[in-house]
């Protein structure tokens, strides 16, 4: 067992990748315009802050 803890939420949860064969935590990386790479940062998220993040990006892919 791999607990992890939801860094939008706070809720404790299992490592869930095996089951849906999904990662569970995104990676956000910028970009610096005059240095070049700016870094990485990521996020544990649990299943429901997972999904309500897919279905936000699904939106802004439908509307734009």
């Amino acid at each position: 067992m791999n607990a992890k803890k939801c860094d939008r939420c706070a809720k404790l949860y299992e490592d869930y990748r095996d089951k849906e064969n999904r990662g569970n935590a995104i990676r956000l990386g910028y970009r610096e315009v005059l240095n070049g790479f700016g870094g990485i940062e990521l996020f544990d998220l649990c299943p429901a802050c997972m999904e309500s993040f897919r279905n936000w990006m699904k939106e802004g892919k439908q509307n734009g």
